[in-house]
């Protein structure tokens, strides 16, 4: 009678690009429809008592319909087990702003939709029964900007390349799957007229540093500070000693309080770190 939970594939998938959808046929993650049975068969033989469902949809996904079917397909499946359930875990992958011109997902909204079909699906269960969200980066996501350098500014035929003194070793989300962070130029002044096609790039030796392409800034010179927003969630946890380039200093901003939360390494503490 051991407990535990599975995790299901309702066949809905969202996300804010394919390397990070979690749901639906073209993925490895849950039990597909197709092994439900198989999977309720191997229940019964072990004589598990399956106290929970999972299930996750994707990273970064916008649009409430698609997050009241992925709730629904949840629900619906959930049925298919013993009425022993303890709790149900929706996941997360609540979108946020990479850019700020976007308006929030609205949260309140989203649970309203989705109350009465909560309400209906627990009212016969036991009083510890539960409903989990895991909104994991929706609640880190945009307190966190990479902040950088300009180091030069050259122009070419079909772009103008803006190199700066970071790199995908500090944030690779770009450079991994194509996210798109905003760039803004923080020395920017009114006077300074907006230049097109900027391709903004790292210090990192591989043609795929690149943390932005034909985007549009305040003409930006050497010496400009740079500041890429929304890093936070999966950017230092992604970040990596490469080429044993060091990880990037952290700072954490209260008001006119800064603490130093990372300090740089040295040359010795990051050769000692890597033996």
């Amino acid at each position: 009678n051991t407990s535990c939970s599975v995790r299901l594939n309702v066949d809905v998938g969202a996300g804010e690009c394919d390397f990070v959808v979690t749901g639906g046929e073209d993925t490895k993650f849950g039990i597909s429809d197709k092994d439900l049975d198989e999977a309720k068969s191997i229940i019964q033989k072990h004589k598990l008592n399956i106290i929970g469902i999972h299930a996750h949809i994707g990273s970064g996904f916008y649009e409430k319909d698609v997050f009241i079917a992925g709730i629904q397909g949840v629900l619906d499946r959930a049925k298919e087990f013993d009425t022993k359930l303890k709790f149900i875990d929706f996941g997360g992958g609540f979108g946020i702003r990479y850019s700020q011109d976007k308006p929030p997902i609205d949260i309140m909204d989203w649970g309203n939709a989705i109350r009465p079909m909560l309400d209906e699906f627990a009212k016969d269960k036991a009083n510890d029964f539960h409903y989990r969200l895991e909104p994991g980066k929706f609640l880190v996501g945009e307190s966190t900007c990479l902040i950088t350098k300009v180091t030069m500014v050259k122009p070419e035929r079909k772009t103008t390349f803006v190199g700066t003194d970071t790199g995908f070793n500090h944030l690779i989300r770009p450079a991994l799957y194509g996210s798109i962070h905003e760039i803004i130029n923080l020395s920017a002044h009114n006077d300074r007229s907006i230049k097109n096609n900027l391709t903004i790039v790292g210090n990192v030796c591989e043609s795929g540093d690149i943390f932005a392409k034909n985007i549009a800034l305040p003409d930006p010179v050497e010496g400009d500070i740079l500041a890429l927003l929304s890093a936070g969630g999966y950017g230092q946890s992604m970040s990596a000693i490469y080429q044993m380039r060091p990880a990037a200093v952290e700072a954490m901003i209260d008001g006119d309080s800064i603490t130093i939360t990372r300090p740089q390494k040295t040359f010795e503490e990051l050769y000692n770190f890597i033996q």
